[in-house]
């Protein structure tokens, strides 16, 4: 079972990848994480059971939605 459930946009998946590194680095052991941008996890059509899965059995759920003026605030 996977501990923690990170979703995001496409467009946002290098900030998804950075909070993977940042939870990791923290002492997060990558085998809890569940992202769905992971290979394997594509979720752009159809949310396969597996995301689904993951998502009802993970104790945290994490959502990555940035906004273009966000990302403008980020990027300075």
């Amino acid at each position: 079972m996977k501990e923690v459930f990170i979703s995001h946009r496409t467009e946002d998946s290098e900030y998804a990848d950075h909070l993977i590194s940042f939870m990791t680095m923290c002492g997060v052991p990558s085998d809890v994480i569940f992202c769905s941008s992971l290979p394997g996890n594509d979720a752009s059509k159809v949310i396969s059971s597996e995301i689904k899965s993951a998502l009802i059995s993970s104790k945290f759920n994490i959502i990555v939605l940035l906004l273009p003026s966000m990302i403008a605030l980020l990027d300075k």
